[in-house]
């Protein structure tokens, strides 16, 4: 049992279902008796409090489930790797070769610059260097026959390095003029037009790899022992219908902000299917534990008074007013650590109108409490990753599944 996103919403939407079919008969079953106590006998103000009118309440059970404690806020998806194409020499753009949107790889040609003057550059360092190289042969043999001295010919080599030097300088030159994508991805941005006179270090494209994007998390500073890399993390995307995506924790920062108080955490989300881009906001969940097989109940039958935690008991058709002493939460369902055991009911729906002691009529929620189900996405990605370190019981009594 597990209560990841998706889950969750679920829970919610059969809780508010629910609502909606009880409220109708919580109030004719009121006025009901309401009319049946203003028309009976003239003694029925002197009734004793066994014989007051029941209250129909909806209950849920108390029953084992999983409960996931994690940290989440709001956060928005960035690449790992982004970068500004630029041009590393002058000339007339003449030709592009990627527009905007376009996917391309390490190395692919992206633009060409008009590439005469550095042709004909090339070619004079070329003809000097065969030069040169003639030169070269002609002192060897000279060498040879002792008939050039030692000085001479040392000149004469020393020449041909520095011509060769400048005939790779003249080829590096032309190589510019094509311009190549420093990383794979896909092109974000075009900032130049055919025609336009390029020079060296003008930005020509935005590049973005979109495998991985990172979402940064700031963490307050009391979470500091519990965060680490490796540990799952879930994204649900505004923009893609809430759609839950999963990743991992990739690094986190060892440093805190001491204006702050917290410190960044970075989850990686790789989409195979590509449909996250960077700058889409959602929000960022990472799992640090979970709990197996702990008793749990429904946060709506819970009565906060006080900083103090009240739930009603039905038991032998009245309410019991007892007070709870609670565990983690996750979404709809909150840990019981005492107050209540397994198969206790308590009230959800009309709670509000109850007293201690007050007889009621119990109706049974269908589909509130926790489903046995096949594991969520979040088990999944946590069943894959390094068991997190066990956190003492007395530190998360109260933990809000936001970290609070």
């Amino acid at each position: 049992m597990t209560f990841g996103p998706v889950a969750e919403a679920a829970a919610r939407r059969r809780m508010l279902a629910m609502k909606h079919a009880l409220e109708p008969f919580f109030w004719l079953a009121f006025a009901a008796l309401l009319i049946a106590s203003g028309c009976g006998r003239p003694d029925a103000g002197a009734r004793s409090t066994s014989e007051a009118p029941r209250l129909a309440v909806a209950v849920a059970e108390v029953r084992l489930g999983s409960i996931e404690l994690s940290h989440q806020g709001p956060a928005t998806l960035e690449a790992e790797r982004e970068t500004a194409v630029v041009a590393k020499t002058s000339g007339v753009l003449v030709r592009l070769l990627a527009e905007e949107g376009d996917r391309v790889e390490a190395g692919q040609p992206l633009a060409r610059l008009d590439d005469e003057r550095q042709r004909l550059e090339l070619a004079r360092a070329e003809a000097n260097l065969a030069r040169l190289e003639n030169e070269f042969r002609r002192a060897t043999e000279l060498r040879a026959q002792k008939l050039l001295s030692e000085e001479a010919y040392e000149r004469i080599r020393s020449d041909l390095a520095v011509q060769r030097a400048a005939r790779d300088l003249a080829a590096l030159e032309l190589s510019y003029t094509e311009v190549r994508a420093p990383i794979g991805g896909v092109i974000l941005e075009r900032l130049v037009k055919e025609g336009n006179l390029i020079q060296p270090n003008q930005p020509l494209f935005r590049i973005a790899s979109f495998r991985p994007l990172l979402a940064v998390l700031h963490v307050p500073e009391r979470e500091f022992s519990r965060m680490r890399p490796g540990l799952p993390a879930l994204m649900v995307v505004d923009a893609l219908g809430g759609e839950v995506f999963m990743g991992r924790v990739l690094r986190v920062s060892p440093a805190l902000d001491a204006g702050t108080g917290t410190f960044r955490v970075t989850a990686a989300f790789d989409d195979p299917k590509e449909r996250l881009r960077a700058g889409m906001f959602g929000r960022l969940r990472i799992v640090y534990e979970r709990r197996e097989g702990v008793p749990v109940v429904p946060r709506e039958a819970l009565i906060e008074e006080d900083g103090r935690v009240f739930a009603f008991r039905i038991r032998d058709g009245r309410a019991q007013r007892v007070e709870l002493r609670l565990g983690a939460s996750d979404g709809p369902f909150a840990e019981v650590v005492s107050g209540l055991e397994l198969g206790d009911r308590v009230a959800t729906v009309g709670r509000q109108a109850l007293r201690d002691g007050a007889e009621v009529t119990a109706i049974d929620e269908v589909g509130i409490s926790p489903p046995v189900e096949p594991a969520s996405d979040s088990e999944r990605v946590a069943e894959s990753a390094s068991e997190p370190d066990r956190i003492p019981e007395d530190a998360v009594e109260r933990r809000e599944s936001s970290g609070d």
